[in-house]
C-alpha cells in the first residue's frame, strides 16, 4: 500500500476531525438538533469545507459507519495475519464494535436508524458488516471450528441481531453519568438529561459478549 501525502494526509485528518465532532454533538442530542455550522466551528473548518467532504448530515451518518466497517476490516485483516482463528478474529471485531458503540449509544443508534430507513440498499455498512462476519464463519466452518450444517450467513445475522438488540436497550434507556447519582446533584442531573452523554456500564458489554459467546458456543463441535 502507498504511504498517503501530506495533502492526503491532512485532507484525511480534517475528514475525520469533522466526523468526530459530529459523533460528540450525537451523544448529547438528536440529529436534527445538531448543525453544520456548529459541526464546521468545533472542527475548526469552515461551512463550505465541510460540505466539501459530506454533502449532507446523513452523508456523514453512512461515512461514520462507513469508517467504523472500514477500521473492523483493518482488525481483521491484522488478525488473520497474526494467525488468530476465525472464531478469535469474530470476538476481537464485535468487542471493538461494542466498545465503541457503546461508549456513545446515542450517538450509534442514530447512525443505525439512518441505516435502517433503505435496508434494500446494497452498499448498506450494515450488510457489509453482516458479510464481514459470514466470511468469518464460512472460515471457521472450513476450519473444523463450527458445525458444517450451520448456514454462516444466518449466523452472522444472529451476532448481529444480538448487538443491535443490546444497542437499542442501552439507547432508549440511558444509564445516568457518575456524577448525576449522588443527592446533591440529582435535581441538576434531571434537567439537563437529556444534554449529557449516557454512560454505559461496563455489565452491558459483557452481557452482551456473554450472550454472544453462548451463540457461538451452541454452533461449535
Amino acid at each position: 500500500m502507498e504511504e498517503m501525502s501530506l495533502r492526503e494526509r491532512n485532507r484525511l485528518a480534517r475528514r475525520n476531525r469533522i466526523l468526530d465532532v459530529f459523533v460528540d454533538e450525537l451523544s448529547k442530542r438528536d440529529v436534527s438538533d445538531v448543525t453544520v455550522d456548529e459541526i464546521a466551528s468545533r472542527a475548526d473548518v469552515s461551512r463550505a469545507t465541510a460540505f466539501n467532504y459530506f454533502a449532507s448530515k446523513r452523508d456523514m451518518l453512512l461515512s461514520i459507519a462507513e469508517r467504523e466497517i472500514s477500521a473492523l476490516r483493518d482488525t481483521a485483516s491484522r488478525r488473520e495475519a497474526e494467525g488468530c482463528s476465525p472464531l478469535e478474529t469474530i470476538e476481537e471485531i464485535m468487542y471493538d464494535l461494542v466498545a465503541t458503540s457503546f461508549s456513545a449509544p446515542n450517538a450509534a443508534w442514530q447512525v443505525l436508524r439512518t441505516l435502517l430507513e433503505e435496508p434494500s440498499d446494497a452498499c448498506s455498512p450494515v450488510w457489509d458488516l453482516i458479510a464481514l462476519i459470514a466470511s468469518l464463519l464460512t472460515r471457521a466452518v472450513a476450519a473444523g471450528e463450527i458445525l458444517p450444517h450451520l448456514d454462516p450467513a444466518a449466523c452472522a445475522r444472529a451476532i448481529i441481531g444480538t448487538y443491535l438488540c443490546e444497542l437499542f436497550v442501552v439507547a432508549a434507556h440511558p444509564l445516568p453519568s457518575p456524577s448525576s447519582s449522588s443527592p446533591s446533584s440529582s435535581s441538576h442531573a434531571s434537567s439537563s438529561h437529556s444534554s449529557s452523554s449516557p454512560v454505559c456500564a461496563p455489565a452491558t458489554r459483557a452481557e452482551f459478549n456473554r450472550t454472544a459467546r453462548l451463540l457461538i458456543d451452541g454452533w461449535t463441535p
